[in-house]
């Protein structure tokens, strides 16, 4: 995943893996699913891809996932995340429709 000037691709998500569902997978406890998007100005655009990230490892200037890739999109995922940069966005244009008649600037 790479991003320059805010453009580019993005992982967004973090719905945890139940316990019982890592062991019947075998994968280690604590993996999520995340979907990697592809972002302008850091904001979730377009879904191109749902992984289960095993493990994160961080360093200084990045970090590295351990990821295997899932068959399809996490439509729920997906949703949720739009319905949270709507709310972002609308609460970002009631402030500026507000302010003229709060009397701020």
């Amino acid at each position: 995943m790479f991003t320059f000037n805010g453009i580019g691709t993005k992982l967004y998500g973090n719905k945890k893996i139940p316990d019982i569902e890592c062991k019947r997978m075998d994968i280690p406890l604590g993996s999520y699913i995340a979907t990697i998007w592809f972002v302008i100005f850091f904001l979730p655009i377009i879904p191109l891809s749902s992984h289960i990230v095993v493990s994160g490892k961080y360093d200084i200037f990045s970090t590295k996932y351990q990821m295997i890739k899932l068959n399809k999109i996490y439509w729920k995922q997906v949703l949720r995340t739009y319905l949270c940069i709507l709310g972002i966005v609308l609460g970002i244009v009631l402030i500026f429709m507000l302010r003229p008649m709060m009397g701020y600037w």
